[in-house]
Parts: C-alpha cells; sequence; structure tokens
C-alpha cells in the first residue's frame, strides 16, 4: 500500500523507531516501500544460537541477501556444539562478509573446534573490524591463542570476558608476547581469575594500557595482586572503577590497592548480597576503602549494587558508617558532593517498601540533601 506521508519523513520517523523492531516489522507490512529504509535497524543485530543456526545462515548467506551488509552486532552462541568440531568449523566457514560488523559476540566456543583455514579466516576478517568483543565460557588452547585473538581485532575498544579458560596457562612468565590494543578503553572479567593474571600483567607490560579509562573486575583471592598492579599502573586514565568481591578478598584487596595515582576517578562501583545465613559483614572493607584509599580521587559518585535477600540483612550493610564519610567535611566524598548511589535487587519475598524506608531512615542526612539514588 502506498504510503500517505510525504518521503522526506520517511527516514526519521524510521530513524526514531530504530529499538522497536516490532514496529518497524509492521509497517514495512504495511508499506513494503518503506523496508528498504528500515533494513539497517532490522538486521542490525543477528543472534545466532543452537537450534536453527545452520538454517539461519542459509537465509542470511542467500544469493541476493541484503543482511550481511547491515549487520552491526553479530551474537553466537555454540551451546551443546561445544564439542562438535564439525559442526563448529561450518558455522565459521559459512560466515558471509560482514563489512559493518562492530560487535562480536561468542558463547561456549572451544578455539581447538576451528581448524579449517577458511573458517578462521572468515573469523579472523571479522575480529579486524570489530570494536566490541564479548566473549562468554570461551575455552583456548593456551594463552598464546588467547592473546593472538585480541591481538588481530586492533581496532577493539571494549573487552568483555566471562569463564574464560585456557588448556595451557603461562605460570613460569616464560611467554613473552604482549597484548596490544592501542584502542581498548573499556575492560570487564568475571569468573576467569587464572586467565586475567596473566592479562592483567601482559597489559600491564604493554605501552598503550594509558588508553583503558573504565574497568569492571570481579576480583577472587588468588587475583588480587594482579588486579591491584594492573588498576595501579592505570594511574590518571582510570575514571570509572568496578570491583566485586567477597568479604574476605575485600580485606585482602585493601591491603594491596593504590588509588592514590588515579587523579581522574570519577566513579567506583561495588557489589554485594544481603540476608544469607550466618552473615554479618558485608560492606566494611568497602567503607575502610573508601575511607583509606580515595583521598586523591575526585569521586563525583559511590555506587553500591545490593543483592538483598531478608529484611535484616540490611543491617550487614552498615549505611550509617558509610553514610557518614560522605557527610565528613575532611573527607574528598564531601567535600566533592558525591553522590551515593544504592542500586537494589530485591527478592520477591521481601517487602520492597521496607527497604527503601530503613535504607531512607539511615541515610537520613544524604536523603535530606539530595545525594541517594535509589533505584529499586
Amino acid at each position: 500500500m502506498p504510503s500517505t506521508l510525504p518521503s522526506e519523513l520517511y527516514k526519521p520517523i524510521i530513524d526514531f523507531l530504530h529499538g522497536d523492531f516490532p514496529l518497524l516489522r509492521s509497517l514495512g507490512l504495511v508499506c513494503w516501500e518503506w523496508n528498504a529504509l528500515s533494513r539497517s535497524h532490522l538486521f542490525s543485530r543477528v543472534s545466532l544460537s543452537q537450534f536453527g543456526v545452520d538454517r539461519d545462515l542459509q537465509v542470511i548467506c542467500a544469493g541476493g541477501s541484503t543482511i550481511p551488509q547491515h549487520v552491526r552486532e553479530l551474537e553466537l552462541n555454540m551451546k551443546r556444539r561445544l564439542e562438535d568440531p564439525d559442526s563448529t568449523n561450518r558455522i565459521f566457514e559459512n560466515l558471509p562478509l560482514l563489512p559493518a560488523i562492530r560487535t562480536l559476540s561468542l558463547t561456549r566456543v572451544s578455539w581447538k573446534n576451528i581448524t579449517s583455514p577458511h573458517g578462521k579466516g572468515n573469523l579472523s576478517r571479522v575480529l579486524q573490524s570489530v570494536t566490541k568483543l564479548s566473549l562468554c565460557q570461551v575455552n583456548f588452547e593456551s594463552m598464546y591463542q588467547a592473546y593472538d585473538v585480541i591481538n588481530t581485532a586492533r581496532q577493539l575498544e571494549v573487552l568483555e570476558l566471562l569463564a574464560i579458560r585456557c588448556d595451557r596457562y603461562d605460570p613460569s612468565g616464560e611467554l613473552k608476547d604482549l597484548v596490544i590494543a592501542p584502542q581498548l578503553y573499556q575492560i570487564t572479567t568475571a569468573d576467569s581469575e587464572q586467565f586475567t593474571q596473566s592479562l592483567f600483567s601482559k597489559l600491564c607490560g604493554g605501552s598503550d594500557v594509558s588508553t583503558i579509562r573504565n574497568v569492571s573486575i570481579e576480583v577472587c583471592y588468588d587475583n588480587v595482586s594482579s588486579t591491584c598492579r594492573f588498576i595501579a599502573s592505570l594511574g590518571s586514565s582510570l575514571e570509572t572503577l568496578f570491583l566485586g568481591c567477597v568479604v574476605r578478598v575485600g580485606d585482602a584487596l585493601i591491603k594491596e590497592i593504590d588509588l592514590s595515582q588515579s587523579s581522574f576517578l570519577r566513579s567506583i562501583s561495588f557489589s554485594v548480597s544481603c540476608g544469607i545465613a550466618g552473615q554479618t559483614d558485608t560492606t566494611s572493607w568497602i567503607t575502610r576503602l573508601l575511607s583509606q584509599k580515595v583521598s586523591a580521587c575526585p569521586l563525583k559518585a559511590v555506587k553500591l549494587t545490593v543483592f538483598v535477600n531478608s529484611l535484616d540483612g540490611i543491617d550487614t550493610l552498615q549505611l550509617p558508617s558509610m553514610g557518614a564519610l560522605f557527610s565528613d567535611k575532611t573527607h574528598s566524598l564531601c567535600r566533592n558532593s558525591a553522590i551515593f548511589s544504592l542500586i537494589l535487587r530485591i527478592n520477591w519475598t521481601v517487602d520492597r517498601s521496607a527497604v527503601n524506608a530503613i535504607i531512607k531512615e539511615r541515610l537520613a542526612i544524604l536523603y535530606a540533601e539530595g545525594r541517594l539514588d535509589i533505584d529499586s
């Protein structure tokens, strides 16, 4: 059906609706001529998972298909194919040219299964174009192989690593290859302790570490030292920092962490759980870190994500002690009028309104000053 709208309005309307895929598809059914303009949005993100991935690739790669030229984000979840080399190779061999690709997300991929030269070439071509690389439950044969993947992505700006494993690590330090990521400004790691120990060491030895501004790390006991050395090496380039760990690890962390050179650190974030049986303390290490380690930092925000499992668990947060730092005129948090943001993830069995009321009562001064932000 022809559109009754002026043609010059097509693109502004479609750009405005860029994230509403159902509506864009509906508009395309009503007015076919809108499809040509909608393709860049409809096909910007392609997600391929275990079920139907071969069929989906056939559609994407079919003769005359316009999908590949619009793909900016590609998600590939191998799931049960983790130990299936033939299937893995077939998928990477069939990857089409993706000239607009900027984000690649790989989940449950075993690199040893990528043996086809053509498949390796296709993957390498994609890596060379991406600015964001997200790896989840990926297994490499060696650290050298992992470094090669990162170094191939020369335009990489954002790196996310979750549950990364290697068949062979480099405990002796004999592997001399450095990680070279000249445009990397954000790195996120979790559940990848042994891998990050080596990665942080290599990043510290490179010349490009000063580009990294945003860091999010799940810290475990074994990688406290390597994490602290890495953070210190960032110096004044560090702007935002997230640290996730349990109390025991937090106690070890504050003994080694050095933020004295983090003169541009404007936001620091933490994550804790409260209301777990037998738990009496969840945030004392955070209070000590804020009290002892951030005096040189121009912090504008402290963010605390709390998983609330019971109403009584709020006592373990020791909120009055933490809040006192924001009101202490000798402390930088007070001088900088820093905001305290609480992001609450409340169990459905817990009274949400009661949680909010208790927090506002225990942080009454901050709340009255408008410096307490609660997201529940």
